[in-house]
């Protein structure tokens, strides 16, 4: 392609861009009528944005224009000749284009006879000017009698969202992550001079990856409080479901390390492998938890009970944990198609289910511990006051 002159090549995935709904990973829409103002304004945030670390493959959605001839009525010499402008353009369409005049039909078929005229008399702009018009009174003159023609060029396509005309700047990411890459987008556009009917935006897969954090994140608070009340339920207590889920937490600095360590943007696979932990890391501690309050029926003293639980329920807890971290560990190497799109939800549970496996072993017990200590406390504190206030009623009786 690069023996071709003057032709410029460009490459897409189609079905990537269908499946994503989004032309590439940043699109900056330059929204307005005037579309040589928006396609001004597009090839300088095209300039602008090629500076930016991160960015390849920029272009706008303008094409080139498609040259045509433009015919300018004289208003006033039509009107003078008792002629109106339907009338002239009436007849340089049937001259060009051509109009149907009658149908011939042949056996039960129809065929349109068009009228206009002959290809040899319609090729240049000489032959537009010698359209002939004819007036009220029976005259014929020449197109150029009254207008003027000239060259010009028009938009290939005018493209609109929500009625109104925009130019789009479509640029792809690589080397450095999406979110800090559209940082930098967002300050550049805030240097470009807006004119009062105009507006910017971004959309594309920079768009659609925000909408995806925020449902994620509201999955994700969903499916801790399901969680909490599956436990609730099963404990028959608020408070143990409580302290179950402090792994949660505890796996998220798990999931930090994991990317960071294989240096992986926090993407929306990464962030579905989040969602994943909510219900995976609490199986840990719902395995300590209950060894605990089992020890404490037996009559073991708190901080023995707490200390045999960690040491009787280690074996079963790795082994759960085991088998989930070196299953994910093939799909965490990216290996296979579509492997590097999978890589980042693995790495996501594998970094967060070693961390929370090895931090609830000794954070869950002293925070069961803590919480123990604490209700132990406020009921004490409460059967001193409920003591005192039986004394003082007894006293007043015998008073």
């Amino acid at each position: 392609f690069s023996r071709i002159p003057d032709a410029k090549i460009t490459f897409s995935d189609r079905g990537a861009e269908a499946m994503m709904g989004s032309g590439g990973d940043i699109v900056v829409n330059v929204i307005g009528h005037d579309l040589k103002m928006a396609e001004a304004m597009a090839n300088e945030i095209l300039a602008k944005i090629d500076k930016i670390p991160g960015i390849v493959s920029s272009e706008t959605s303008v094409h080139e224009a498609r040259p045509e001839l433009l015919i300018n009525l004289d208003r006033q010499r039509i009107s003078d000749l008792g002629l109106s402008t339907a009338q002239v353009g009436q007849t340089v369409s049937t001259s060009i284009l051509g109009s149907v005049a009658t149908r011939y039909r042949d056996a039960g078929d129809e065929y349109d006879v068009r009228l206009q005229l002959a290809k040899a008399m319609r090729e240049s702009k000489e032959d537009l000017d010698n359209i002939l018009v004819m007036t009220p009174t029976g005259k014929q003159i020449p197109l150029r009698a009254i207008s003027t023609i000239e060259y010009g060029k028009s938009p290939q396509e005018i493209t609109r969202e929500d009625q109104e005309r925009y130019v789009s700047v479509t640029a792809d990411v690589s080397g450095r992550d999406l979110r800090s890459v559209t940082g930098d987008v967002k300050k550049m556009l805030a240097t470009v001079p807006v004119p009062p009917d105009f507006r910017l935006e971004i959309s594309g897969t920079a768009e659609d990856l925000q909408e995806s954090f925020m449902y994620l994140g509201l999955a994700a608070l969903v499916a801790i409080l399901l969680t909490y009340m599956v436990m609730a339920s099963q404990f028959e207590s608020f408070v143990d479901p409580f302290i179950i889920l402090f792994t949660i937490p505890l796996s998220f600095i798990g999931v930090a390390w994991g990317l960071l360590l294989t240096g992986t943007t926090l993407s929306v696979m990464a962030l579905v492998g989040v969602v994943m932990l909510v219900g995976i890391v609490v199986n840990n501690g719902i395995v300590l938890v209950d060894y605990i309050n089992q020890l404490r029926d037996r009559g073991v003293e708190l901080f023995e009970a707490a200390v045999q639980a960690g040491g009787v329920r280690l074996r079963p807890v790795l082994m759960t944990a085991l088998t989930t971290i070196f299953g994910m560990i093939p799909l965490a190497m990216g290996f296979g198609e579509s492997g590097e799109q999978w890589a980042p939800l693995a790495r996501a549970v594998v970094g967060g289910l070693t961390v929370s496996t090895v931090l609830t072993l000794v954070i869950v017990p002293i925070i069961y511990v803590l919480v123990e200590l604490y209700s132990a406390k406020r009921r004490q504190k409460h059967e001193a006051k409920r003591r005192s206030r039986l004394e003082k009623q007894l006293a007043d009786s015998k008073a």
